[in-house]
């Protein structure tokens, strides 16, 4: 790194600081809403709840993609996006959105046939009103975040989910059963709605321009095709589950993937999206591009894949502490999705940054080979529900490989630089491995809970100790965040 990129680092970093604080403390507060509300949830409610809710992913994502139609993305990378553009897109996303829904309002019959769960023909056409109201948020969603008020984005997070768990809690508590869960996936498209539409402030005139429409489709039309395919190949899995084993089955497999995605919020999200905006403004600086995707890989290391280690060791203890044993089942699929889970962010993040950077060309280079590679690992593992996660595992390792070498070759991102800065990520993961495997032998003969918060005080103070010993680079951005936090603080406290 030269100079002039320093400078240019450190303008970005006090432009986002603030951002990066809200996205965090958001996601933060999301988390701990949805934590709760989860516990309570799994208390009343049953695997087979959970399970037929999650048959019907597939079809209202798919269909959120296509109402969205890219054009999110779009605006995105446009540096010159103007009223006309947003009021295009919205138009676009609002009648693509009524139109799909009446689809599966028809098909809706014939997909509770295939599953043999007559349930999913009223509970399909409810919950996918949701791709209607979502379509209402869209561009206003986008502008916040290309303007970088991550402020009132997490207010508007923190509100819907606080009100969609008192929501949902009441439905099931009063016996609603899998309904509560429908309450707990449209309320929040609800309440942003309002939200967004009396108080954020975005106001543009509703004009339809057809050549700027035609731009957006010819942007986004690969991409869009790809995103089917992520959708689709991400849902996949509970889709077969329910229709080689069965729709309990699906409930016990999606709550190993719901903790996960507790794990990978930190960092899978939030740093994900707060970086859309900064790499869309540094997109010309490709040695500042580079250096960027290697800090976002170190955080990764550093937080995400330290926790993934500590919750996979002390699973079963974590499991029957958090969702009793009628959830047991779930333990082993949770520790064998674990290696996956410790790639996953990773290949998450390789794969936005190039659409935000405008190489949407070879983002869709690189996602069909990925996917068709998918689609050959499913036909190969696809004949029990063991060998599907098997699978799974070998997947997201064969696209991380495929990413990077495409990484290399056209972005000229040296993956022996990109190593040489994991190592001593990779050594505390070992660190951390070794510790609680060794520390889970231990009786200390004391409660279960207290058990637990030793170990994460003690997985805290190792984590801290070694990113300070090695003077890591995460380590110190941590640190630099928390001091001009504080400073910040203490200004705006002085005024």
């Amino acid at each position: 790194m030269n100079k002039k990129n320093d400078i240019e680092l450190d303008k970005i970093r006090q432009k986002t600081i603030f951002g990066f604080i809200w996205e965090i403390s958001s996601t933060a507060a999301q988390y701990i809403i949805n934590f709760i509300n989860g516990l309570i949830l799994v208390s009343i409610l049953q695997p087979y709840d959970y399970g037929l809710v999650a048959l019907t992913y597939i079809f209202i994502r798919l269909a959120t993609i296509l109402s969205e139609g890219g054009f999110s993305r779009y605006i995105i990378q446009k540096k010159d996006a103007d009223d006309l553009d947003y009021s295009t897109a919205f138009i676009a996303n609002v009648v693509f959105a009524f139109f799909l829904y009446s689809i599966l309002f028809v098909m809706s019959p014939l997909i509770a046939d295939f599953y043999k769960e007559p349930e999913l023909v009223l509970l399909l056409r409810v919950i996918s009103l949701a791709i209607i109201f979502n379509s209402f948020n869209i561009v206003h969603l986008t502008i916040l975040l290309i303007s970088y008020n991550f402020k009132l984005t997490s207010i508007i997070s923190i509100t819907e989910y606080i009100i969609a768990a008192i929501v949902s809690i009441l439905f099931a508590f009063y016996g609603f059963s899998y309904w509560a869960l429908v309450a707990l996936l449209l309320t929040p498209s609800i309440i942003a709605l309002i939200i967004l539409w009396l108080f954020s402030g975005i106001r543009f005139k509703i004009r339809f321009d057809k050549g700027r429409f035609i731009r957006m489709i010819q942007f986004s039309k690969a991409i869009i095709l790809l995103d089917i395919l992520d959708s689709f190949s991400n849902d996949i899995y509970t889709s077969i589950i329910g229709k080689i084993d069965s729709t309990r089955m699906v409930g016990i497999f999606n709550r190993a993937q719901q903790t996960h995605s507790y794990v990978n919020a930190m960092t899978k999200y939030s740093l994900v999206k707060l970086m859309k905006p900064v790499f869309r403004d540094i997109q010309e600086n490709m040695e500042l591009v580079r250096d960027t995707i290697l800090r976002l890989f170190e955080m990764t290391f550093y937080i995400n894949i330290s926790i993934i280690i500590i919750c996979s060791v002390f699973a079963n203890e974590i499991f029957l502490v958090l969702y009793t044993s009628k959830w047991i089942e779930s333990v082993w699929i949770f520790q064998l999705l674990s290696i996956a889970a410790t790639i996953a962010p990773m290949n998450y993040i390789l794969s936005n940054i190039l659409i935000t950077i405008g190489q949407s060309k070879l983002y869709t280079r690189i996602e069909w080979l990925v996917k068709l590679s998918q689609l050959l690992i499913i036909i190969i593992f696809i004949f029990s529900f063991k060998l599907l996660l098997i699978g799974l595992i070998v997947f997201e390792l064969l696209q991380l490989v495929i990413r990077l070498y495409f990484y290399y070759k056209y972005l000229k991102f040296d993956l022996l630089i990109l190593l040489n800065s994991l190592i001593p990520y990779i050594i505390l993961s070992i660190i951390l491995l070794l510790f609680n495997i060794g520390f889970k032998f231990i009786n200390l003969h004391i409660n279960i809970y207290l058990y637990l918060a030793a170990i994460f005080v003690l997985n805290i103070l190792i984590i801290n100790y070694y990113g300070k010993l090695r003077n890591l680079r995460t380590y110190k951005d941590i640190w630099d965040m928390v001091n001009e936090l504080k400073y910040a603080i203490r200004q705006k406290l002085s005024k």
